[in-house]
């Protein structure tokens, strides 16, 4: 769009400066060669483009589970990293000697589980072996204590059987007493065994984790600093950036939040160009009481490319700030600014009709028409820069045309140009440049290099002629599309010059003074 709108001022200031041959070149009675597109109706919801930043989840930390020597494989910081490398490992021969250690004092207990079994086999007989002694003694006792009933036996030979049936019953607690304790020892054995168990299964497991390993993809933040070394509990072996759990935040108008709630994703682009889809996720409950403004977060609907997955990367959000509602849209290439505002040519009956029109918001590459233009009608998006109200045209490949140059001389225009660059290159310069106006300071960032020219990150074709330098930058606002036209000179690391702002509603171009310096 900067491309379309740059020629269209440049066209149109340069009218003035058309010899009469040349006007009637331009606008030849019969049939201007333009490309058209319908202006159609759709349900959409306003939107304002607003910044926001890759925010990335936090990253993975391979801890030291204890205290020991530990190697560091060949990895670099910044290096991808896939799930399951193998980042360090750790000295383990104490793990195994106590595995060793631990498996001996496992067959010890079952050994003694073994014997305690056969105790119980054997107390086990012999109780029964005292349980039929004691029958036996208590029949003899019984039949001794009638006999002296009837006087057929002493009273000392009664007293000897019932001595031997005590003895018996003596014999039967003792063999019952042995079995419970050796019952209980079996217990014990059996719990030593099982502790002794999850102890080897916990050391097996330090031995297997005494090589450390990526849990997932990502690229390594942080590394120690020696190839071998002792670590301690605790210490950082590793810091791992992973690829899932980014999300995007922005600070978005408390006015906009229920309208951006109500969305079911937004549109969005990263610093490439790249289209991303947004969903909101939550507003933070803190406000910036100076801009009425609350932090966002989005979550990124499929892959982040990977040349945004960093922390602070820049996005554009296009955040609605109404409603959705039935709106007229128009390709960005039919819009015209001229002085006062802007305007479309219609295709009418052969005829090109200049449209004053009233701009909304933006939808992808379309603009939002609020008034000047019905749906249905056909618009002028190729060949529009040069025409006048009720010249005649025909659909059709715009010609190449002759515009003057600085010295009045006709030359063969390109058709179209050279599309920006939005990578900057080495040699890049950032400058600060500053004015101020009735409403108070404002600023801006411009970055020039030998590939590409950013202002305030967004691509801008910059003019340069010795220490002269020339720009147009814009802005789309809800009320339409304002230009920033900078005319400065460059002195060593200083710029100065002036700006001068058009496509207020208004019509009015007010003029500042700017500076600049290298930051």
């Amino acid at each position: 769009m900067n491309k379309i709108i740059s020629s269209s001022l440049v066209a149109f200031s340069l009218m003035g400066a058309l010899s009469a041959p040349q006007v009637a070149w331009a606008q030849a009675a019969k049939g201007v060669a333009v490309s058209t597109a319908y202006v159609e109706e759709e349900i959409v919801s306003n939107t304002t483009k607003t910044p926001a930043a890759i925010v990335a989840p936090s990253a993975m930390v391979i801890s030291s589970l204890r205290g020991d020597m530990v190697t560091i494989e060949d990895l670099q910081i910044g290096a991808f990293i896939r799930k399951g490398t193998k980042i360090a490992a750790q000295n383990d021969d104490d793990l195994l000697i106590q595995k060793q250690l631990l498996s001996l004092q496992i067959k010890d207990a079952q050994a003694q589980l073994s014997q305690i079994a056969k105790n119980l086999d054997y107390e086990t007989q012999l109780l029964a072996v005292a349980e039929s002694q004691l029958v036996l003694v208590t029949q003899k006792a019984e039949r001794a204590a009638q006999l002296v009933a009837k006087k057929a036996l002493s009273v000392e030979a009664a007293e000897t059987t019932q001595s031997a049936q005590l003895n018996a019953s003596q014999q039967v607690i003792l063999r019952k007493q042995g079995i419970d304790r050796l019952a209980a020892s079996k217990t014990q054995t059996e719990r030593s065994v099982a502790r002794l168990s999850l102890q080897l299964e916990q050391v097996a497991r330090d031995i297997e984790q005494a090589t450390y390993r990526a849990p997932e993809n990502g690229l390594i933040l942080a590394l120690p600093n020696y190839k071998t070394g002792f670590a301690r509990q605790g210490d950082v072996l590793a810091r791992i950036q992973g690829f899932r759990g980014f999300e995007v935040e922005a600070e978005v108008p408390s006015a906009y939040l229920a309208f951006l709630q109500a969305a079911p994703q937004v549109e969005a682009l990263d610093g490439q160009g790249n289209a991303l889809s947004l969903t909101f996720r939550t507003a933070l409950p803190q406000e910036d009481r100076r801009t009425a403004t609350r932090p966002v977060r989005f979550r990124i609907n499929g892959e982040l490319p990977r040349t945004s997955a960093a922390d602070g990367a820049r996005v554009d959000i296009q955040i609605p700030i109404r409603q959705p509602e039935a709106a007229l849209l128009v390709p960005q290439d039919a819009i015209v600014p001229v002085a006062g505002g802007h305007i479309v040519f219609v295709f009418d009956e052969g005829k090109a009709v200049r449209q004053i029109v009233r701009l909304g918001g933006t939808v992808g590459g379309n603009v939002i028409i609020l008034s000047g233009v019905e749906a249905g009608e056909r618009v002028v998006i190729k060949g529009n820069e040069g025409l006048s109200d009720g010249v005649a045209i025909k659909e059709g490949t715009p010609p190449k045309r002759n515009v003057p140059n600085g010295q009045d001389v006709a030359q063969e225009a390109p058709q179209e140009e050279a599309p920006l660059e939005t990578e900057l290159a080495d040699d890049a310069v950032t400058w600060l440049l500053e004015w101020k106006t009735n409403r108070g300071d404002s600023s801006a960032e411009l970055q020039l290099s030998s590939k590409a020219n950013l202002y305030d990150g967004e691509p801008v074709r910059v003019k340069k002629d010795g220490d002269k330098i020339i720009f147009d930058a814009e802005v789309v606002l809800p009320f339409g599309i304002l230009t920033f036209s900078f005319d400065g000179t460059i002195t060593g690391e200083t710029m100065a010059g002036t700006v001068t702002l058009s496509g207020l509603p208004n019509g009015r171009t007010p003029e500042f003074d700017f500076t600049g310096k290298v930051q």
